[in-house]
């Protein structure tokens, strides 16, 4: 049995195997790298599909959050990722002008870290979208 925690919510049991794991903390020295997306993707028995994405987190006053995703093919995993607002668990800057381009970089760089683990989970469980 494989039990997967999810911030608010009780974890989810089921059965399963791991078919990919990616999301290493990134080995830059930059202010949004104490900020960082994992990922594990599971395809259970029933035949469902399952991410976990852990929102990981060193900044101070902030927590590591996971949230787990289910669907039953594919391209609906992919369709959540799509909806998964990756920076909802930031302390924010304070609401001013001034912050809004660092805000913005740092919300940029955030997804796009994201984007990688989901192409590496993507590329390592072999899953494909074709045209």
């Amino acid at each position: 049995m494989i039990t997967l925690p999810r911030t608010g919510l009780a974890p989810l049991v089921f059965s399963g195997s791991l078919l990919a794991a990616a999301g290493d903390r990134p080995n830059v020295k930059t202010s949004w790298a104490v900020r960082w997306h994992s990922g594990q993707l599971y395809r259970a028995d029933l035949g469902a599909f399952v991410l976990l994405l852990k929102f990981n987190t060193e900044q101070k006053d902030e927590f590591d959050r996971e949230t787990v995703l289910t669907a039953s093919d594919l391209a609906g995993i992919l369709d959540l990722v799509k909806k998964y607002d990756p920076v909802r668990w930031l302390d924010d800057y304070p609401a001013h002008a001034r912050w809004d381009a660092r805000r913005e970089k740092r919300n940029r760089q955030i997804q796009a870290q994201l984007d990688e683990v989901i192409e590496e989970l993507m590329s390592q469980a072999g899953l494909t979208e074709t045209l």
